[in-house]
């Protein structure tokens, strides 16, 4: 007997009005009315949606911007209904779309704690069952008390977030929201939502993250243009979406570029501080500007609202005069180029939530100079699976020491290490080592499957107690498979068929 499926589309379209003309008097408004002309035109977010999600699974929705994916999420919240077909939902639903809507930025924070639970559905018990747990997680014991108009945009998103999860519901949506806090809060945020995975809950979750949903989810969806293009496998329909969109396998992924050599580390860290600096800058613009377009695009518009609106986008865009389609061709460029800066940034930290770059230790021993060596001697940080990778190290000895170690590992994009070795492991005997060398390490066969690897290179004590220089994830490198195969690491196998004859 087939399971019945907890969310359904059936044959589900959305379409949007766009308007074209703007009238800035009740007499205009009135005139408008009795012209044969249209001032508008339809958009379709989404067309002849089909789609089936079963209990305890977490499906990924990606694409362009503008693809469809926040529309099904919030068709699924029912915050819009579809035009056509129906969509279907089974069991409580919490989504994590936009944190801390609904929060009074007078109230304090236990005020709101209590004010989003009961437009949750909670009665007062129940929040009090939960709120000591939602505080905590939160980390705001201290600032509970306070206004969260004083609070700072992560304080706000951690207890939205927090919450949100706490909710308990059989479904979740997540839209890009995983950029909360900081490394630890976004690990502690991972391995809660992890949780709900295994107790059977079912997520949909949206994100331009592709390792993420690689990683984290069991089926991929691939919108275009409003339409669904692909669904199955993670690893197959994000190598489709970048066969769409042209960009190598792992082009969203900014880190690579940013830690090449030591010596590049301090310049990168300004880079990375710099455009989040930009990005707290803008973000309030972003969300007014996407607040407008929703209302713009999604219901009528007051003329009151309509002026002052009109009156907002005139400042941000510097004193353009520019009036109709081009002054909504004008914003719409501006909407994507902020959310394009505000998407890098936050796929920066949504791709590698527990493999931060960092280099430490006393420098009795200095690596230098790595380099990762192809089959065909070049210099790269591409790779395919089967084929040899050697590991070049300099290293300059600052101060004597005895029977140094000297190390290697890689980790996938979640923190997990898949390989990791030492010369004490090997038992290679590094006795001496004079002040200045070269240590070469030769895999002979590349074994891991497609994806980003972070390596960590170290000299340390025998005892491990010293760590002389780590550079720990500081060198990245790209696997490509030879082809198309499930997991994460590529082992020869050999196939044995034998037909046996069978008596009649």
């Amino acid at each position: 007997m087939t399971e019945t499926p907890v969310i359904r589309f059936d044959n589900v379209s959305k379409r949007f009005r766009i308007y074209h003309e703007k009238h800035y008097s009740l007499k205009e408004n009135i005139l408008t009315m009795f012209r044969n002309r249209r001032n508008w035109e339809d958009f379709w977010a989404l067309r002849s949606i089909d789609l089936e999600v079963p209990h305890g699974q977490m499906i990924g929705l990606i694409g362009e911007n503008g693809s469809g994916k926040s529309t099904c999420l919030k068709l699924l919240a029912r915050i819009l209904n579809p035009d056509t077909g129906n969509v279907s939902v089974s069991g409580s639903l919490s989504a994590l779309i936009e944190l801390g809507a609904g929060f009074q930025p007078d109230f304090t924070g236990r005020e709101n704690v209590y004010l989003n639970g009961s437009i949750l559905g909670f009665s007062k018990h129940e929040i009090d069952e939960r709120y000591d747990e939602i505080v905590s997680f939160a980390e705001l014991e201290k600032f509970i008390d306070t206004p969260v108009k004083n609070y700072s945009s992560g304080m706000y998103m951690r207890l939205g977030f927090s919450i949100a999860m706490h909710v308990n519901p059989d479904i979740l949506l997540i839209d890009e929201i995983l950029a909360v806090g900081d490394a630890a809060f976004q690990a502690k945020c991972l391995e809660k939502i992890q949780n709900f995975r295994t107790s059977g809950k079912t997520i949909v979750f949206v994100s331009h993250a592709l390792a993420s949903v690689e990683g984290l989810c069991d089926r991929a969806v691939l919108l275009s243009h409003g339409k669904l293009v692909a669904d199955g496998k993670p690893a197959h329909v994000v190598a489709e979406y970048r066969r769409r969109i042209g960009t190598s396998a792992h082009a969203q992924t900014l880190v690579p570029e940013l830690y090449e050599t030591p010596e590049d580390h301090s310049e990168s860290s300004v880079l990375i501080q710099g455009a989040m600096a930009e990005v707290s800058a803008n973000v309030e613009r972003v969300r007014e500007t996407a607040s407008w377009l929703e209302k713009r695009i999604g219901e009528p518009i007051s003329i009151e609202n309509m002026r002052e609106r009109l009156e907002a986008l005139e400042n941000t865009m510097a004193g353009s005069q520019r009036q109709g389609a081009i002054r909504d061709q004008a914003l719409g460029d501006l909407t994507r180029k902020l959310e394009s800066l505000e998407s890098r940034i936050h796929t920066l930290f949504m791709e590698t939530p527990l493999s931060i770059p960092r280099r430490f230790g006393t420098k009795e021993i200095e690596l230098l100079d790595i380099a990762f060596i192809r089959e065909d001697g070049s210099v790269s940080r591409k790779f395919r699976s089967g084929e040899s990778l050697r590991i070049r190290v300099g290293y300059r000895q600052n101060e004597e020491v005895t029977r140094p170690v000297f190390g290697v590992s890689m980790s996938d994009q979640k923190g997990n290490i898949v390989f990791g070795t030492n010369t004490m492991i090997d038992e290679i005997d590094v006795t001496s080592i004079g002040a200045a060398g070269t240590i070469e390490i030769q895999i002979d066969r590349l074994n891991l499957l497609s994806g980003l690897f972070y390596v960590t290179l170290a000299a340390h004590s025998n005892d491990n107690r010293v760590q002389y220089d780590r550079l720990e994830n500081y060198y990245q490198i790209e696997v490509e498979p030879r082809r198309s195969y499930d997991g994460r690491l590529d082992m020869e196998c050999s196939w044995d068929i034998r037909k046996h004859e069978v008596e009649s």
